[in-house]
């Protein structure tokens, strides 16, 4: 067992109304921000304990507001109440996930006032067994470009496909296996499949998933296989097209990475 630092961090605040409730993906990467909770839902197929919640509050003058992890839908016993700017953490409070459980984050903001924005939230796992770190992303994205492979990193929003994957490999800085290749579908009017892969030192890696032409509101993902990586390896993933050009809409996109030395990916 090992803990990791997951951290959803952006360069451009997230700034929200008064009263207003919105959810956020759980996994090391973007905090991407939306009213549609299944929207930012990740599939945790590690059980694990969850615990040291928190968020960075660059502005605020606000009366109350929390943030709080959401295990199923439903609010965990990981919570912190949000008071002024600065650092806010629950630093006491633990959450038990199960394999399978669909998790993600909620923060809301507090009454009144006229400013409330934040950049940056992160809590920690611990699996069972291993260490896993949840790398991802997550944005409410449409692709509909026809007979195309494109190439993203994990750990960033899905709005900068690029052809030239060199920009988006990340070296891994540990050696372990990259495993539960997933991706969620909100809408989809293609009609032929797309297909997402894992990439490894530029070259196809094990893990693949397909979704299907016109098939949407589910996630798909790979659970049966999985990539050895070495530190060095330089990894990323791909999105292969069909014909045609109908749009296509995905939310989270994740994978997990699992080491058995007790070092994180991050």
């Amino acid at each position: 067992m090992g803990k990791v630092l997951l951290v959803q961090s952006s360069e451009t605040s997230n700034d929200l109304g008064a009263s207003v409730t919105r959810y956020l993906p759980a996994v090391n990467g973007s905090p991407y921000v939306t009213s549609t909770q299944i929207n930012t839902q990740k599939t945790w197929r590690t059980a694990g304990t969850a615990s040291k919640l928190g968020i960075q509050i660059r502005a605020n003058d606000r009366t109350g507001g929390t943030l709080t992890l959401m295990i199923n839908g439903v609010a965990s016993a990981l919570t912190c109440a949000i008071s002024g700017t600065g650092w806010v953490e629950d630093a006491t409070n633990t959450a038990s996930i199960a394999a399978g459980d669909e998790v993600n984050i909620r923060v809301v903001s507090g009454s009144g006032g006229t400013a409330f924005g934040f950049k940056l939230t992160s809590w920690v796992f611990e699996a069972t067994t291993n260490t896993v770190t949840a790398l991802g992303m997550c944005s409410d994205t449409s692709f509909g470009t026809a007979s195309v492979t494109y190439f993203q990193e994990f750990s960033s929003q899905p709005s900068a496909w690029t052809a030239t994957e060199s920009n988006v490999q990340i070296n891994a800085p540990v050696a372990g296996t990259l495993k539960n290749l997933c991706a969620y579908v909100s809408a989809n009017a293609r009609t032929t499949d797309v297909t997402m892969r894992s990439r490894v030192n530029g070259a196809f890696g094990n893990l693949s998933i397909t979704i299907g032409a016109g098939l949407s509101g589910q996630f798909f993902e790979d659970t049966a296989n999985a990539d050895t990586i070495a530190a060095g390896d330089l990894i990323n993933h791909s999105l292969t097209s069909g014909t045609g050009t109908e749009s296509m809409t995905f939310q989270v996109v994740a994978v997990e990475f699992e080491t058995t030395t007790g070092k994180s990916f991050i």
